[in-house]
């Protein structure tokens, strides 16, 4: 027996979502790095704490 049309469809659908999920995942983590890194050039190692806290409170929204 052979699936229906529709259910091909949702099948190509999931695999697309999936593919834009991780896609949305991959552009999270590589801001978080580039965040990172950036605040760890300009803070010294005591103070990188106080500044990841006040950035990331800054940053909620985004």
């Amino acid at each position: 027996m052979s699936k229906p049309p529709h259910d091909h469809f949702k099948t190509i659908a999931q695999i697309i979502a999936i593919l834009c999920l991780a896609g949305i995942l991959a552009m999270i983590a590589h801001k978080g790095y580039q965040d990172m890194q950036a605040l760890s050039r300009n803070g010294s190692g005591e103070g990188f704490g106080v500044d990841l806290l006040r950035y990331i409170i800054r940053n909620l929204a985004g």
